[in-house]
Parts: C-alpha cells; sequence; structure tokens
C-alpha cells in the first residue's frame, strides 16, 4: 500500500505544478494583452508596396524588400550607404553587404557594384581576381556594364 501513496503524492504534485503553470501563462496572456482601443502595430506592408517605396527612395523600404530577396531593392539600398542618401548614413561596408548580396539573389547590377568596389579599392583594398569574378557573374546575369569590363580586361 506505500506503493500506492507514492503514485498519489507525484500525480498530486503534478496537477498541482500543471494549475500553477496555467495560472501564470493566463496572467501573462492578461499583461500582454493590449487594452481596448489601443492602437495596434501595423502589418508589414507587401512585397510590391515595399519595392514601390524603395524606388522612391526609402532606404527603410529597400532594406524591407532586400530581405524578401528583391535584388534591386539590395542594389538600391547599397548605393543610398554608398552615398549616405535614403535616410542611411555614409557607410561602404554595409554598401559592400547589401551589393553582394543583391548579386546572390541575381542582380548583375549588385554583382557589378562588387567588382567595382574591388577594381578600384573603394574602401577595400584592390584585388582584380576579385573583381573579375564579380564581373563576370554580372555579366552571367546579363548586366552589361559588367559585360563590358570584361571585354576591357580582355583587351588589356
Amino acid at each position: 500500500m506505500a506503493g500506492c501513496s507514492n503514485n498519489d503524492d507525484a500525480a498530486k504534485q503534478r496537477e498541482a505544478e500543471t494549475k500553477a503553470l496555467q495560472a501564470k501563462q493566463k496572467k501573462l496572456a492578461a499583461a500582454t494583452k493590449p487594452e481596448p482601443g489601443a492602437s495596434q502595430p501595423k502589418k508589414a506592408p507587401p512585397r510590391e508596396q515595399l519595392i514601390a517605396d524603395c524606388k522612391a527612395g526609402k532606404g527603410a523600404a529597400c532594406q524591407g524588400a532586400c530581405a524578401l530577396k528583391d535584388g534591386n531593392s539590395c542594389t538600391a539600398l547599397g548605393r543610398m550607404f554608398e552615398t549616405g542618401t535614403g535616410g542611411v548614413p555614409e557607410d561602404f561596408e554595409s554598401a559592400m553587404v547589401f551589393h553582394r548580396q543583391a548579386c546572390e539573389v541575381g542582380s548583375g547590377e549588385g554583382c557589378y557594384a562588387v567588382g567595382l568596389f574591388y577594381k578600384l579599392g573603394k574602401e577595400i583594398p584592390k584585388n582584380p581576381k576579385g573583381a573579375l569574378h564579380y564581373f563576370q557573374e554580372g555579366c552571367k546575369l546579363k548586366f552589361q556594364p559588367s559585360c563590358a569590363e570584361l571585354q576591357a580586361e580582355k583587351k588589356r
């Protein structure tokens, strides 16, 4: 009979812990519930709106569209970081990051921009092989300035 008492005690213990956990969850839910009439957070704008706002020069929209893998928006954001426009500071490291990201998602212009960074040594050491690689990627994506850079390189 002593074994039954231990099982009963364990069951009572689990039941008490479950009730305590449920009470905590209920209290937390009540504490985080918005006040009636309080303004609710806005839903994220749709992809098309982010892209349109990015084209209008809004850096935050470009960042949102870039996160959704829109290569043109990543490139636009990279240019904004290069020039310190669109509500973002001038930051060449960030520009390089966004141009690379653009290239990775299929923007020939993004590849071209990274190639130029390497060719010109813009805020990074010159890297002719890196430049050539990114110009090749840009040309594969049919971005004509990248193809022109490759042609110029062949003539040297």
